[in-house]
């Protein structure tokens, strides 16, 4: 189990080092202006900074199994929003992490 999290974890930050080198295919491709794909790359930001305290909140009550198990599904939800088409599901994909 700790070998599958560590291996999401590697796609994940993978997948971001990867965003960043391909800034500008992605601002071609979506149309996106330099203020835009600004807004996109603190979206990563944004959501990482929630996302750190709010992890540890739900533990108490619903248990660590099933906040991982959250953790897992969202972590599998922004694979496959890797099928973007518009500036609305980049963001999407980009708030999940």
């Amino acid at each position: 189990m700790v070998l599958f999290l560590i291996s999401l974890s590697t796609c994940s930050r993978t997948w971001t080092a990867a965003t960043f080198v391909a800034a500008p295919a992605i601002a071609k491709e979506f149309n996106l202006s330099k203020t835009s794909m600004g807004l996109v790359f603190s979206a990563f930001l944004w959501a990482y900074a929630i996302g750190q305290d709010s992890r540890r909140i739900p533990g108490g009550p619903f248990g660590p199994r099933r906040v991982l198990l959250a953790i897992i599904l969202l972590v599998a939800y922004g694979g496959v929003t890797g099928l973007t088409t518009g500036v609305v599901t980049l963001m999407l994909r980009v708030v999940l992490g």
